[in-house]
């Protein structure tokens, strides 16, 4: 019969990896896309390091800066269907 092999994960190092200047640069780079597949009204905001939460993770968004893409948003839903540009 085989021996149990015993796993411990570096929880440390996968908040690390999370968290690295790789990780937020790709982020960036796809917040980037989705915002100019939405068009213009929408930006791109920085990634932020995660601090909080049982996992902490960086994160980037993409929101408005008009009422004109507020409308829009709320209309027709652009950011969703921009979405399929930030996974190339």
């Amino acid at each position: 019969m085989a021996k149990r092999v015993k796993l411990k994960l570096n929880q440390k190092g996968f908040t690390a990896l999370r968290n690295s200047a790789e990780v937020r640069a790709d982020l960036d780079r796809r917040a980037s896309l989705i915002a100019h597949e939405a068009g213009k009204g929408f930006t791109r905001r920085q990634a932020q390091p995660g601090t909080r939460g049982r996992r902490p993770r960086a994160r980037a968004s993409v929101g408005t800066n008009s009422w004109e893409s507020m409308r829009l948003q709320a209309e027709n839903n652009v950011l969703q269907r921009a979405l399929n540009a930030g996974r190339g």
